[in-house]
């Protein structure tokens, strides 16, 4: 991943923010986006990357709608699962890799997932990474339940087939 972004994500730069687009033969391109948490945190940082997607698809900021910061209300804080203790550091450590393929059919049915039930507030169906995201955070938190021994690094990545 590293190919896609400005700089790796260990190096440390004076930097607020930076972006790389790499373009492909085939006529794609990915836009790479670091954020310094000096700046942003990783919801502002979704928000920028969100809003700038949608500009570019429209066109137009106005159509864009406005970021709402209800998070504590539509996710309201709970007991951090026991025994959960994140690293503070860099891994220097081996990391497993391990590269997970989603169906679009499948993400679409976690789009509607954790799209609904909300009553309280204006309603948007989360994008595929957000509903994607989701899901693994949730996963990770009931597998973190179960006080398996034994906890590696893993890298994750996720995509979309089709």
């Amino acid at each position: 991943m590293d190919k896609f972004i400005p700089y790796k994500v260990d190096d440390v730069q004076n930097l607020g923010m930076a972006v790389q687009v790499t373009c492909f033969q085939c006529g794609g391109a990915a836009v790479g986006l670091v954020m310094s948490h000096k700046i942003a945190d990783a919801t502002s940082f979704f928000l920028v990357a969100n809003t700038w997607a949608a500009v570019a698809r429209n066109g137009n900021y106005d159509d864009v709608p406005g970021p709402k910061f209800e998070g504590a209300k539509i996710f309201p804080p709970q007991d951090i699962v026991v025994g959960f203790k994140p690293s503070t550091g860099i891994v220097k450590e081996e990391l497993i890799a391990k590269i997970f393929t989603f169906p679009a059919s499948k993400i679409s049915t976690l789009q509607d997932r954790y799209s609904g039930g909300a009553t309280e507030f204006p309603q948007r169906r989360p994008s595929r990474v957000e509903a994607l995201s989701t899901f693994i955070c949730v996963s990770i938190l009931v597998f973190g339940k179960k006080r398996i021994e034994g906890w590696r690094n893993v890298g994750l990545r996720f995509g979309e087939e089709g």
